[in-house]
């Protein structure tokens, strides 16, 4: 499983920003941890941050829960609220994102399973 952060309509120079940012987060906060961070086009506006693999999704929602709410404040404070929005994700389901070229199918199905979440 893996962190998804989706960028929306966000240049690419702040795209590899906030790449850089959470890469900075994760050597402070989780140092014991390897967690590599790669950016992946979607289409023309969306590109998702990609970080994990964590070993399973209890592990990557915790992630979601603890970081989330740091992103505007302390991670990112500089990217707007309405840029950009966490998820978690399958390798699997990735693909299959990947291959549609868009990520609102699968957030809204995220939404739908976990309405207190996502």
């Amino acid at each position: 499983q893996f962190v998804a952060i989706a960028l929306y309509k966000v240049d690419p120079v702040f795209v590899s920003e906030a790449r850089n940012a959470w890469n900075r987060f994760n050597q402070e906060r989780y140092y014991n941890q390897k967690l590599p961070i790669s950016v992946i086009r979607v289409n023309e506006s969306e590109q998702i941050l990609i970080m994990g693999p964590f070993a399973n999704a209890a592990e990557a929602s915790t992630y979601t829960d603890r970081n989330r709410p740091l992103a505007s404040s302390r991670v990112t404070p500089w990217l707007e609220t309405s840029k950009f929005s966490f998820a978690i994700i399958s390798r699997d389901n990735l693909d299959l994102l990947l291959k549609k070229g868009e990520t609102a199918t699968y957030w809204q199905m995220l939404r739908n399973l976990f309405p207190d979440k996502y």
